[in-house]
């Protein structure tokens, strides 16, 4: 489990956005509206679509939209402070150590891939939370992400990134594969999750709920991209020029997808492109 409290951020994709409403005192600022523009780029006979998910008792159900984004609240007990989620209910991949319920006002995000092709593919993930007035260290010091490091290489978080004028922490991760780190999420499957839980630091004042809310929407917003493209054609074969595995897949999503998806902010809801056509 990490515990990535922001410093820098690197997310790519407009969007789907989640929201959470911020608690500022005792009050709580609800959104009356969401819109949701889901956003999935993939090149060539590659099909993706995402998962997201919460728990539900024992079980699983979809990210609830405007819950609550309280500080955190850490049991005063000897309560377990993590426990281990397998994915086996919705037939994704693997399992992960996640923050129990013990630790009140955690949200999850579980956040998976799933190539719906019959072919495989080499997969990111793209991710934009709402940094507001924070500064950089005001901001590691208030956002807490857990997150797969085991399955998804992140780059490193980069500050200050105006998506529609306001500023986001962006990261984006590229996935490391089902087996043996080759990078590959097999025709039909579900990925192992990339993100897993976002909370507010339990030290958070009520002027640092109002200043990580740039934009005066009384709602905290993280934003998703996820883009894949066909493994074919860029595995190389030849020993003289072979790269690892995690250099086959950024060079192959990077030549597919060479801009960051919130750069000119007109990507639209889905993108296909011929294998190793540039998209611009």
């Amino acid at each position: 489990m990490s515990k990535f409290s922001f410093k820098k951020i690197l997310l790519t994709g407009a969007t789907y956005v989640a929201t959470v409403a911020i608690a500022i005192g005792s009050t709580l600022a609800l959104l009356q509206d969401n819109d949701l523009t889901i956003n999935v780029m993939a090149t060539g006979i590659v099909d993706i679509d995402h998962v997201i998910l919460e728990r539900d008792g024992e079980g699983l159900k979809e990210f609830t939209q405007l819950a609550p984004l309280y500080p955190a609240v850490f049991p005063t007990g000897d309560q377990g402070l993590t426990e281990t989620l397998s994915w086996e209910s919705i037939g994704a991949l693997g399992k992960n150590t996640i923050h129990s319920a013990s630790i009140r006002n955690v949200r999850d995000m579980f956040t998976f891939v799933q190539n719906t092709s019959g072919t495989e593919a080499y997969v990111r993930a793209w991710f934009a939370f709402e940094q507001g007035d924070l500064t950089e260290e005001e901001f590691e010091d208030l956002i807490v992400i857990n997150r797969d490091d085991e399955h998804w290489s992140w780059s490193d978080p980069e500050y200050d990134v105006r998506i529609d004028g306001n500023p986001y922490v962006v990261v984006c991760a590229t996935y490391l594969g089902a087996k043996d780190n080759d990078c590959v999420l097999p025709k039909n499957t579900i990925s192992h999750p990339s993100l897993l839980q976002i909370y507010m630091a339990s030290k958070a004042t009520n002027r640092d709920c109002v200043a990580v809310d740039g934009n005066d929407s009384g709602k905290y917003e993280v934003l998703f991209c996820f883009q894949a493209v066909q493994t074919m054609g860029f595995q190389s074969t030849d020993p003289q020029t072979a790269t690892t595995p995690l250099e086959s897949a950024e060079n192959a999503l990077n030549t597919a997808f060479p801009n960051n998806p919130w750069e000119d902010m007109i990507w639209p809801a889905y993108q296909y492109a011929a294998p190793g056509d540039r998209l611009e």
